[in-house]
């Protein structure tokens, strides 16, 4: 897969938010809807994310399940 590579600029908050969410989800502290809720993103975006950072996205039956019973 071909990847590039993207700078942007966010308030120090928001790059916070999505820093702690991605720790979080690489140790497997937090579901991905849970990382998405804590960067306030989307749950596409938070996979992107994660993809961005080079987090393996580990997404099973199980999570599945637990997002489809969220609000």
């Amino acid at each position: 897969m071909k990847t590039v590579t993207v700078s942007m600029r966010l308030p120090a908050s928001e790059a916070k938010r999505l820093e702690r969410a991605c720790e979080a989800y690489r140790r497997g502290e937090v579901t991905l809807s849970r990382a998405a809720e804590i960067a306030d993103l989307s749950i596409r975006e938070m996979i992107i994310k994660l993809r961005d950072q080079d987090v393996t996205l580990s997404y099973g039956p199980d999570e599945l399940a637990t997002d489809l019973q969220s609000p």
